[in-house]
């Protein structure tokens, strides 16, 4: 495909210039296209039409600099294939055919916008049919707004309500979300799934920051962090709840005996030392745990037994310890 392009800046010009010699006024239309091509090159939007074969007509110089080309002529008679992945290409092709299928609008999507050069923004387009004179779709218009940094700040946002800055573990609310979605499973007809709640407690974590300082009792926090996700499956959530404690949710066991199971894998990863400032700290956590069977009626009583059978276990001097709630006869 060749494309022709030529200046025809002197023409309108000219032509302006003779109707003011002529005594006539520059004609509503030439009036209106000055209005468009004013109104185009200053929004700070990304502005497009395409044909029915999804083909650019027109783009505004915003949309020629996000795609990387000198001038919005350039991108005539060019596609989405020219800028874009082939994946979000093909995308862009299905919604605009579906558009012009249906003449349905497609209005503030959110998509990740990637560039051919593999740089990603995100964006929210509209994407209207095109109408001729006769009420015919001859194509669509398009908008997008460039919400990268909205995008941003609302990932931030979710992961300072949703996680722990100093692990980047999810934090209490996270964790009481995912354990209240276990317990609504729970209640479906014929679920016999079973859960289990560890609660996790750092042995002598205070004399650690007392004698080397609370920045190296973060840098234990972070390293056992590292440790206890050695431990997980692809099911189970750790989260740190605060302090030197941490909670494991163990989806999907049998027996108390699997839960018991993880918490002997948890002691065996913390055999080994942690460095922590030129140090070899050995970490140790006394374990309780709650199992779903135990007919608990809401996730705060069951992490509440779960500490409480932790506290026991530290207590006594053992590592493990279980809820007095017997999943045989719930007390």
């Amino acid at each position: 495909m060749r494309t022709v392009l030529r200046d025809i800046s002197g023409r309108a010009e000219s032509e302006e210039e003779r109707g003011r010699e002529i005594g006539g006024e520059i004609s509503p239309l030439q009036d209106q296209l000055f209005l468009l091509e004013t109104l185009m090159d200053n929004v700070p939007d990304s502005i497009y039409f395409k044909d029915r074969q999804s083909r650019f007509t027109r783009i505004n110089r915003h949309a020629a600099a996000r795609y990387g080309i000198a001038s919005p002529e350039l991108a005539v008679d060019r596609t989405d294939a020219d800028f874009f992945t082939e994946e979000h290409a093909a995308q862009a092709l299905r919604d605009e055919q579906e558009i012009i299928r249906t003449g349905q609008p497609l209005v503030n999507l959110e998509e990740k916008e990637t560039l051919a050069d593999g740089s990603v923004r995100w964006v929210s387009t509209t994407k209207l049919p095109l109408h001729d004179r006769a009420g015919n779709i001859v194509g669509t218009f398009g908008i997008s707004r460039d919400i990268t940094e909205r995008k941003r700040i609302e990932e931030q946002l979710q992961r300072m309500a949703f996680y722990d800055a100093l692990t980047d573990l999810p934090n209490r609310a996270l964790f009481f979300d995912r354990v209240q979605h276990l317990f609504q499973r729970a209640r479906r007809p014929l679920d016999n799934s079973m859960f289990a709640v560890l609660y996790l407690d750092l042995d002598g974590f205070k004399a650690i920051n007392d004698s080397l300082g609370h920045q190296a009792g973060d840098e234990l926090l972070v390293g056992t962090a590292r440790r206890l996700e050695r431990c997980l499956r692809p099911a189970d959530t750790l989260a740190r709840i605060g302090g030197d404690e941490f909670t494991l949710l163990v989806d999907e066991i049998g027996c108390e005996a699997d839960a018991t199971g993880v918490a002997a894998r948890i002691h065996e990863e913390l055999v080994a030392p942690i460095k922590v400032r030129g140090h070899e700290v050995f970490a140790s956590v006394s374990v309780g745990i709650a199992l779903s069977s135990a007919g608990f009626e809401n996730p705060d009583d069951m992490l509440r037994e779960a500490d409480a059978a932790m506290y026991r276990a530290k207590t006594a001097g053992r590592a493990i310890g279980r809820s007095k709630a017997h999943p045989s006869t719930g007390a």
